[in-house]
């Protein structure tokens, strides 16, 4: 009867090691032989938070620095970089274009002050309302 038959021990799960450091480093450049997409539009990051703009940008060094990794890897194996080409000239393309909207959002804050500290509204907004008719 196979209502008795023991049953078989239960296969034990496989469980990858969480990579870290230096292998979570390179494991990057090995999985992503696949296709590679566009380089990003100042006007994608123009809507972006800052604080996207910034995991952005540090997606981006990282992908710079594995892309370097990859091209000396590549000329000590004497293999062809010629991808490698295309895809650091679509990371600097985007890392250029971040800089570009940061800087344009830091020019932007800065005539924005300019302009309330110059028609004198900055006293207004800064102090609260029951100091100003305190003050009166």
């Amino acid at each position: 009867m196979d209502f008795f038959r023991k049953a078989a021990p239960a296969a034990k799960p496989v469980v990858e090691p969480v990579k870290q450091g230096v292998e979570a480093f390179f494991q990057g450049m090995v999985a992503k032989q696949g296709r590679v997409g566009r380089s990003w539009t100042a006007s994608e990051l123009r809507i972006k938070s800052f604080e996207d703009l910034h995991k952005l940008w540090f997606v981006l060094v990282r992908e710079r620095d594995q892309l370097v990794a990859a091209k000396i890897w590549a000329k000590k194996s004497n293999l062809q970089i010629g991808e490698l080409r295309s895809r650091m000239q679509k990371v600097k393309k985007s890392m250029a274009r971040l800089r570009l909207v940061l800087h344009e959002r830091k020019v932007a804050f800065a005539d924005a002050k300019a302009a309330q500290q110059s028609t004198g509204i900055a006293a207004a907004l800064s102090e609260p309302k029951s100091h100003v008719a305190l003050n009166r």
